[in-house]
């Protein structure tokens, strides 16, 4: 019995340490930035202008506040460039 429990529990880990961390392919661009193949949250810095250039095979999306908090304002689709208000408001982008 502790064989078993032994064998599952080693089958367990091995599952849960061979997922591979996922992050976009290619650059994403916020504002004066550059980010190679960029997976999580990124804040717009003050003073930056407020635009975002997905080079990457993924969506991103752009939250009002910082910290990928509050309202989601808009997303910026695989090989395209948007821009989000000014530069004197505080955006971030998330991409997955």
């Amino acid at each position: 019995m502790k064989r078993i429990a032994a064998v599952l529990a080693a089958t367990a880990l091995a599952l849960v340490t061979a997922a591979p961390a996922h992050a976009a392919e290619g650059t994403l661009d916020i504002g004066q930035r550059s980010f190679e193949n960029p997976g999580g949250c990124y804040n717009f810095r003050p003073f930056e202008p407020k635009t975002v250039t997905n080079l990457t095979n993924e969506t991103a999306t752009v939250y009002y506040e910082r910290d990928c908090s509050g309202e989601v304002v808009g997303q910026v689709r695989p090989q395209a460039t948007e821009e989000f208000g000014n530069s004197f408001s505080t955006f971030s982008v998330y991409v997955p």
